[in-house]
């Protein structure tokens, strides 16, 4: 509790401001400025609490400069530690004149030294200043938990991942994996959730594409950023890889962190990267991305969560929001922004690309480009789709491709069959697929792909197409089989 005749004492007071700083740090007494108060910022700084440390030395009675008020101003939260009583005294002296101002001043302070705080009387002092670092974490998280407003359809995924990651049980460390088809929202639902729980790890470390700092970068350079971002560890001199990959074990196993790597697209990745659960400490959480669910289920995952599509009405919302920066869509484009959606199909990624495209233009310009899309995909779209496609081996390629011109809702035996008989090895090879994303089984063993990966796997097809259409591997319109039977009678 902070009183004005304890000077081992400390309090928090929190503003409703739209606030620069985290914290400013009010103190009072000779031995505070080099002792507890550079501890505490010290921890300020070691947890990324932003504070406002006035390097002014003022003597007591004196004037508070105007950037000390406006330092107060921009602060969310105020922590109060010292002795105020000497000090409020001067303050009466020189300003016995003016009774409204010293009523309103010792209100104010009588306010603050009633909160409940910590007394550090007689107290281990490093105990109880992560004590306050940590309510002041608590603090902060509840404030800024609450997602983005421009986040639509979050709410439900972000509640099931934190039932699958278990948060209230701390004697243990869990791993969860998300995954889904590119442009699903993977990525975007992960920080999401960092921003809503981040708060409650000492420690947090994410990896935004552990796949390309793999290939480009190398491993040491993905464990260096870990170090970085959970430590502060910035000048590294070892590059050896098993010196490195000790240093995380030695550093991180008694601590309890946040962990987020995205795209992974080979287990060896997550292998030889030092965090798994048997070095870190307990209460830690690690969350993999992958496009592949069959890495995450080899990695050994606690549990897997699917990001789905999204429904009719959260996908009118985001394309509402991207086209017409309203939540709803204006009334003369009904039909061409259901016929969009259709093609969309549930896909984030489509659905902002092709809002953000539409935005602002008429209504001729909006059938223009609808019909375009038919004949050519939009780019950005396809480029992220790909990747997935690139990353398999030849044989799923082909099987890919045949399903996207011939097999969309067939019977999953049926096309097993087919593509046995053409020597593809179905079983597995449907598998691997399903695993990535690509296609699906829905309802009585019926083999689907989304729209948009069928105009991936077209799109692939027609682009590698020979100029003499006798020589096409896939004929699925009748106008293509048309030409090369007229082109076989001429021949």
């Amino acid at each position: 509790m902070v009183s004005t005749s304890s000077s081992n004492s400390s309090a928090l007071v929190t503003s409703s401001r739209r606030n620069y700083y985290d914290v400013f740090v009010s103190f009072r007494g000779k031995d505070t400025r080099y002792n507890f108060t550079d501890h505490l910022f010290a921890a300020f700084q070691r947890k990324g609490i932003f504070a406002f440390r006035d390097e002014t030395k003022l003597n007591k009675g004196e004037y508070i400069a105007p950037e000390l008020f406006r330092a107060i101003e921009d602060s969310k939260i105020f922590v109060v530690k010292g002795s105020y009583g000497e000090a409020f005294a001067k303050h009466e002296q020189r300003f016995q004149q003016d009774s409204e101002k010293m009523s309103r001043w010792r209100e104010a302070l009588t306010q603050v030294a009633n909160l409940s705080g910590w007394n550090l009387h007689h107290k281990p002092e490093y105990a109880e200043i992560e004590k306050i670092a940590e309510e002041i974490i608590y603090i902060l998280g509840n404030k800024f938990s609450s997602l983005p407003k421009d986040l639509v359809g979050m709410d439900s995924s972000i509640e099931e991942l934190e039932k699958h990651l278990l948060l209230d049980s701390i004697d243990d460390v869990r791993v969860v994996g998300i995954c889904g088809m590119g442009g699903i929202g993977k990525t975007t639902l992960a920080t999401a959730l960092y921003n809503k729980i981040s708060h409650q790890f000492p420690m947090c470390c994410v990896i935004d594409d552990l796949s390309k700092i793999y290939r480009h970068d190398g491993l040491i350079s993905a464990q260096k950023q870990i170090l970085l971002q959970t430590l502060g560890e910035e000048q590294l001199q070892t590059c050896n890889l098993y010196n490195i990959s000790n240093l995380i074990r030695s550093r991180l196993h008694r601590v309890k962190a946040l962990i987020i790597l995205d795209n992974v697209d080979q287990v060896e990745q997550l292998e030889k990267l030092a965090v798994s659960r048997e070095w870190l400490g307990v209460g830690s959480r690690i969350i993999i991305i992958s496009r592949d669910e069959h890495i995450l289920k080899e990695y050994g995952v606690d549990v897997i969560y699917k990001v789905p599509l999204l429904n009719r009405t959260d996908s009118l919302q985001l394309f509402s929001r991207k086209a017409f920066k309203l939540d709803h869509i204006m009334s003369s484009y009904d039909k061409l922004a259901f016929d969009i959606l259709r093609y969309a199909n549930g896909l984030p990624l489509a659905i902002k690309v092709l809002g953000s495209f539409l935005c602002g233009r008429n209504i001729s310009e909006w059938k223009s480009a609808l019909g375009r899309l038919s004949e050519s995909p939009n780019k950005d779209i396809m480029d992220v789709l790909r990747l997935s496609f690139d990353g398999l081996e030849e044989m799923e390629k082909e099987i890919f491709l045949h399903i996207a011109c011939f097999f969309i809702s067939l019977n999953v035996k049926y096309v097993k069959n087919v593509l046995n008989c053409c020597g593809f090895h179905a079983d597995i090879g449907l598998r691997v697929l399903i695993d990535k994303s690509l296609i699906s089984i829905w309802g009585v063993d019926c083999l689907e792909m989304h729209g948009l990966l069928r105009e991936l796997g077209r799109k692939i097809v027609v682009e590698n197409l020979s100029k003499e259409s006798r020589k096409w591997s896939r004929l699925w319109l009748h106008e293509h089989f048309d030409n090369v039977m007229l082109e076989n009678m001429v021949k």
